[in-house]
Formats: structure tokens, sequence, C-alpha cells
């Protein structure tokens, strides 16, 4: 090892170390801000074989892997046909695709995490639509898509097709805040799917200052998924912020 081989400069090494691996991270982010998780892997691959041939002896052997290391880097626009990430089976994105009928419709990856949309194979079974509700409850809730990060700790994204889709949270716990104060002004963390910013809208927030932390999520509920929702998340009274 080289520590053990240079122990007199064990603190140039090891700084040396910290170095490499504060780059590594901070080159991670940009990576995964450009590419999905298979390209990011090929992309380290390359890197590592170019370090090795920085520390063979042999010219030829360096020619080859410098060679190598090209053809690596070029396969990354191909890399998620060669390599699959799925979700492990104690994951929930995992039980889910084990419905009949459930897909992904969705996928992106960002330094955040990976995002993936969902059609589930019950679409009215959503945790909103049975949890915090009143046990004489006969009001059904809407169909949703889950939207999963990392393959787990998802949420839901409500289909809204009229005034009154989200009926359900009339009778439903998330509306206790605004038996408090009416129009009130309110601020959203973690926006998730967005049954928040409708509960606020139901309740008649007079504005919504909603964040989330994952760019993509306020990209699909702007836009892919804008349709889906009934533009609810498009509307004046709603900001809708990555931060």
């Amino acid at each position: 090892a080289p520590i053990a081989t240079y122990s007199a400069q064990v603190n140039r090494l090891y700084a040396a170390d910290l170095l490499g691996a504060g780059l590594g991270c901070a080159a991670a982010v940009g990576v995964l801000s450009c590419v999905d998780g298979p390209g990011a892997l090929t992309i380290c691959a390359a890197v590592l074989v170019a370090a090795g041939a920085c520390y063979v002896m042999s010219g030829r052997l360096t020619a080859w892997l410098g060679l190598l290391a090209l053809v690596v880097a070029a396969t990354t626009p191909i890399a998620h046909q060669v390599f699959e990430f799925s979700p492990t089976a104690s994951k929930q994105a995992a039980k889910t695709l084990q419905e009949k009928g459930s897909e992904i419709v969705f996928t992106r990856w960002s330094p955040v995490n990976r995002v993936d949309v969902m059609k589930t194979g019950a679409p009215y079974a959503t945790w909103w639509a049975t949890f915090g509700r009143g046990s004489q409850s006969q009001v059904p809730g809407p169909a949703g898509l889950a939207i999963q990060y990392d393959g787990d700790n998802g949420s839901t994204v409500y289909e809204v097709r009229g005034p009154d889709s989200m009926k359900m949270l009339d009778d439903h716990f998330l509306r206790t805040p605004y038996l408090l104060r009416e129009r009130p002004r309110v601020l959203i963390i973690g926006v998730g799917g967005g049954v928040d910013i409708l509960n606020a809208l139901r309740r008649g927030a007079s504005h919504i200052t909603a964040v989330e932390l994952q760019p993509i999520t306020v990209n699909l509920l702007k836009g892919q998924l804008a349709e889906w929702t009934g533009k609810q998340f498009l509307r004046p009274e709603v900001d809708l912020v990555a931060a």
C-alpha cells in the first residue's frame, strides 16, 4: 500500500486521498445532473481505467488502457440498455410492481435521488384515501399515480377532474389547521405528490408557497402531470418552487 511504502509522507498521501474523495463527490453531483445512474456508472468506470493507465509502467499498456477508457466513456448514452437498476424486494416500488397492472411510466435520476412515477394495479387504494378519515366516510378518493423516491418514501399524485374530485378531504384530518383561520397564507415544506396543496386550495387558502426539494417533482407537477392534476399547481395563488 502507498501509505506503508511511503510512511514518512503519510500526511501528504492522506491529504491527496481526501482531496480526491472530495472532488469525486463534487463530480458525482455534476454527472448525475447530466446522465442517469447507469451512465454515471460507466463514467466512473472510465475514470478508474484512465487512472490505471496513469500508473502502469508500460507505454504500450498505457495506450491500450487509455483507449479502453475512451470506449467505456463512449458507451454512456446507451448504458441504460445494459445496466438495469431494479428496486430491491424490500422497497415499496418493488412491492407495487408485483401488483397486476402496475408499471413505471416515468423515471429520471438527479443528484438528490431517483424519481419513479408508477401506475398501480389499485389506483383508488391510496394512503390518504384510507388513512386519517372518519370511519363512517362514504366518499371515495380519486385515482392516483404513485411517485417513489429511490424506490421508496413515496407519495400520491391525485387525478383532479372537477370541483368534487378531492371531496374526500372534507372529512379528513388534514383540514384541521384550516378550522382555526379562514383564507390563510400557507407554507408547505415537502410537496411530494401535492396533496397538501390540493387540501389548502380546497380550504380556501389565499396564497400557497409550496417548497419541494426535488426539482424533477416540481417540473412534473407543472408540466407532464399538469393535465392529470387539473392544472391545480399552475393556479395563480400557488407558488411551487424547488428549494
